[in-house]
């Protein structure tokens, strides 16, 4: 990392629900034009003063699609609902370590 703060941003429940015309449908439905634009936004600010962001959505979205697998809700609720599970707890504690463990060059 090169600075002294890092903004971590989270994901919501339809930006990372691992079908991608669900999300199309979903976010079409609700006029969202842009799925990570508070991401986009935090990410600006970042630059404009100087503190580094981690976007999780964008990524758990790829991890999801990939490898088909929901990162929120629980066996005894609606996956792909609510909070992070295990699944997205652990990949964003991968993330987030990888991120804060990488020394600047």
């Amino acid at each position: 990392m090169n600075s002294d703060l890092l903004v971590v941003t989270l994901s919501n429940p339809a930006q990372v629900y691992p079908d991608a015309a669900y999300r199309e449908q979903y976010f079409k439905q609700a006029e969202v034009k842009d799925t990570f634009y508070p991401e986009e936004r935090i990410t600006d600010l970042g630059k404009q003063q100087g503190f580094e962001v981690l976007s999780l959505a964008p990524l758990f979205q790829s991890h999801a699609d990939k490898n088909q697998v929901f990162l929120h809700g629980f066996d005894n609720t609606i996956m792909g609902s609510g909070h992070w599970n295990k699944s997205g707890h652990k990949l964003a504690g991968e993330m987030i370590s990888e991120k804060v463990c990488t020394k600047p060059d």
